[in-house]
């Protein structure tokens, strides 16, 4: 495993600053609240980018669903990521909010 020392100091301070996302959007057939991806985008980029953190997400296709690959990147060049795989009912945002939470 590579040495990812800065890039965990930083998250874990950035975690510490990070808020709950607004629950503004609806569940048209469950008709519940929930915090919509551009709310969660909101909640973590200031903590991130104050860190010298940011994130970028890379889209697989896959035969049968979508994978999604999340990238933690800290200014020093230390990265991180981690990936899911979802079935062809799950949606490209799904995954993303899935990743990004």
């Amino acid at each position: 495993m590579e040495n990812i020392k800065n890039l965990a100091k930083a998250l874990i301070k950035a975690t510490a600053q990070i808020e709950g996302a607004s629950k503004d959007s609806t569940n048209p057939h469950f008709r519940n609240k929930y915090a919509d991806l551009a709310s969660v985008t909101d909640a973590i980029k200031k903590p991130l980018n104050d860190n010298g953190l940011t994130y970028s997400q890379i889209i697989h296709r896959l035969d049968g669903g979508v994978g999604v690959e999340t990238l933690i990147i800290h200014e020093s060049g230390e990265t991180m990521s981690n990936g899911v795989r979802s079935e062809e009912h799950t949606s490209e945002l799904q995954s993303r909010q899935y990743l990004v939470c």
